[in-house]
């Protein structure tokens, strides 16, 4: 049996999600999910937050055709409608999205709009598993999370993340990393417990930020201290990524340093002396470097 639902921001409502398939520019309503007493809070300052300050633009229409899913952030502000939706009818049609992009070459990006509650149903992941096709799951508040379908070993029940942008994490414990910070982001998740398979958090920092590093810390609440996660090297575009393996209450940092991508053949005393600093400034800046003798191509160091 049908039942209708009053949704006012397509952002502030797990009963309907809004998947867009690149190149198509087609824009589909899925209903799903469940509304539990935690969610109504979130949705309450989503909307009290939107209403004050604005969040997305809605002057573009349904196609996000030739936007990464980074760049859609500026897309949406607010979608008032009242949709009648089936719980269960419409998720038939996202293994035919899936199939479609299979069909392309280059990227394989599947975009839904979940704002901060995301909850993928068991058979969604299922389908998704071992395809290289990457789920990217929008709050429409410059973040978003992603996971791909080669990241999946197994699916055996739905995935739920309720993420959060409020600042939870002590002033006094952040003050021992704000030094030279140009610009920081908390957000953190309602569940604090280990994934299943990786998922990539996608920041835009602002391309004001291009070529700086972007720190992000996990807050050990226990101990009372942040610990380093990951160090990017932000983007032209001013985006950021990073892998996470379990929910938990973070904090990403730009740093008023410089960020070195280690090459072939690079070792810390070359690195050093090409940057014009000694080897022990250079660990001190890095701390997730734990054996000298063991950097690799590819990885990101803050430059003292």
């Amino acid at each position: 049996m049908k039942k209708k639902y009053r949704t006012s921001l397509v952002c502030a409502s797990a009963l309907m999600l809004t998947l867009i398939v690149e190149p198509f520019g087609i824009t589909t309503r899925i209903s799903g999910g469940t509304v539990r007493a935690a969610d109504v809070e979130i949705f309450k300052r989503m909307k009290e937050r939107l209403s004050t300050e604005g969040g997305f633009l809605s002057e573009k229409g349904n196609s996000m055709d030739g936007m990464n899913f980074l760049e859609k952030e500026n897309f949406l502000e607010e979608l008032n409608s009242e949709e009648e939706a089936d719980s269960d009818s419409d998720w038939g049609e996202v293994p035919e999205r899936i199939a479609a992009v299979m069909g392309r070459t280059g990227s394989r990006n599947v975009d839904i709009v979940t704002g901060y509650i995301m909850e993928i149903p068991e058979d969604m992941l299922r389908n998704l598993a071992g395809k290289n096709v990457t789920l990217a799951m929008q709050t429409g508040e410059r973040l978003a999370l992603s996971l791909t379908g080669t990241d999946i070993r197994t699916a055996g029940k739905a995935f739920r993340i309720v993420l959060s942008s409020e600042d939870v994490i002590p002033e006094a414990v952040k003050e021992s990393i704000m030094a030279d910070a140009l610009y920081s982001r908390e957000f953190s998740m309602m569940e604090k417990n280990a994934y299943p398979f990786r998922v990539n958090v996608h920041l835009n920092l602002g391309a004001d930020n291009a070529d700086k590093p972007a720190v992000l810390y996990y807050y050990d609440e226990g101990a009372d201290v942040l610990r380093l996660t990951g160090i990017y090297k932000i983007k032209e575009s001013g985006s950021a990524m990073f892998a996470l393996n379990r929910g938990d209450e973070y904090i990403v940092v730009v740093r008023d340093k410089a960020a070195y991508t280690v090459e072939d053949g690079d070792y810390l005393g070359r690195i050093a002396r090409k940057n014009g600093v000694s080897i022990k400034a250079l660990l001190q800046e890095n701390p997730q470097i734990v054996n000298p003798d063991e950097i690799y191509p590819g990885q990101i160091l803050v430059i003292p």
